[in-house]
């Protein structure tokens, strides 16, 4: 490219610089809300302005004529990184719909490269603001500009950060290297299909277990995160005990709130709740303790508190119980700091007073 012309469309991205940094926040909000909207969580939406030194050098390239600014159809770009590699064919068809596409400016780069070359690259399309959007007043300045928007996963992003390092370009490395290079971008490829299978199976694992303990099909099954929000969400007793709980106190049970799973399931592990049946078990075995265990210990540590309480509350006392009758107060005492229960005191103090209210309300059952 002659020098004039380079000159030109530089003195032309200065004029209009307050412009492209507009379309490229208006762009980035625009396509954040609509991935929002479609129930799409990615990692990042971001955006840019390219750097005047960045296009400057991109003039000059060797091979490079463009008469007019739009012909840098990446002056403005939004960047989408998903967590998975088949959602970034959810985020093109969303891209692709609401937005107008440039085809012969849109290159999929995730299949663009020669087999015998290394890459791990993404997708690339080329778009302007849809008409509806064209027309409005407020994108006035900016409503005929085209941007670049990059759609890749976690892994393919990493990839290509590595890449920005210097490690870029095949050409320049030795035989050794690149073949070094191709086997991390295959890793990188099974590592992203088994990420998806991970998923899909803990997805299939989810309905799985829901379905079991909605047919109260409770034998072999582990306790985890997954199994014990499934449980507490289907069982009868639990929803009892909270009720009860809720009652003596005259506050809410909060089924929206932060159930704390993997809390919960910690405590129940400690005391060897190791499955889903024994949990079942021990809350039926303990349901009467529980309930004489609510009117004396929960009234005299949260009266006069009308904050609603989360769901499953029965389970945390039942762990309190299940570990004094393992081994006294000492066990509950060590329980407490073992799982950071600090908001009760001391811990030995707190299990006497545990164990005192225990006992009360075990002579409340005889």
């Amino acid at each position: 490219m002659d020098q004039t012309t380079k000159e030109r469309l530089l003195n032309e991205f200065d004029g209009r610089l307050t412009a492209y940094k507009a379309l490229s926040g208006y762009s980035q909000r625009l396509l954040a809300d609509l991935l929002g909207i479609a129930r799409l969580q990615v990692l990042s939406v971001t955006d840019r302005v390219k750097e005047r030194d960045s296009l400057s050098e991109k003039l000059s390239r060797p091979g490079k004529h463009y008469t007019n600014l739009q012909e840098v159809t990446d002056v403005v770009g939004l960047r989408v990184v998903t967590f998975f590699e088949d959602e970034v064919n959810e985020v093109a068809r969303i891209v692709a719909s609401e937005f107008e596409l440039i085809p012969e400016h849109c290159v999929d780069r995730r299949y663009y490269a020669e087999p015998d070359r290394f890459g791990y690259k993404s997708l690339h399309y080329v778009c302007r603001l849809p008409q509806t959007r064209r027309d409005l007043t407020e994108t006035g300045t900016y409503r005929d500009e085209l941007f670049e928007v990059q759609i890749r996963s976690i892994l393919q992003h990493a990839w290509a950060e590595i890449e920005h390092l210097g490690y870029k370009s095949p050409i320049a490395m030795p035989n050794e290297i690149k073949h070094r290079m191709s086997r991390v971008a295959g890793l990188l490829e099974i590592a992203d299909l088994e990420f998806m299978k991970v998923r899909n199976d803990s997805l299939a694992y989810r309905n799985q277990v829901a379905s079991e303990i909605e047919k109260n099909d409770l034998a072999d099954i582990e306790l985890n995160s997954i199994s014990y929000l499934a449980f507490i969400g289907n069982s009868p007793l639990v929803k009892e005990l909270d009720s009860f709980i809720g009652q003596v106190l005259h506050v809410k049970i909060d089924t929206a709130a932060d159930a704390d799973e993997d809390f919960l399931v910690e405590c129940l592990r400690s005391v060897d709740v190791v499955l889903i049946e024994t949990l079942q078990e021990k809350l039926q075995e303990n349901a009467p303790l529980l309930k004489a265990f609510a009117k004396i210990f929960l009234v005299g540590h949260v009266e006069g508190s009308n904050a609603p309480i989360g769901p499953a509350i029965s389970i945390f006392h039942l762990t309190q119980i299940l570990a004094l009758k393992q081994g006294g107060i000492e066990r509950l005492a060590d329980f407490y700091e073992q799982h950071k229960i600090t908001g009760l005191g001391d811990p030995v103090k707190s299990a006497q007073d545990t164990a005192d209210i225990v006992g009360r309300a075990e002579a409340t059952l005889a």
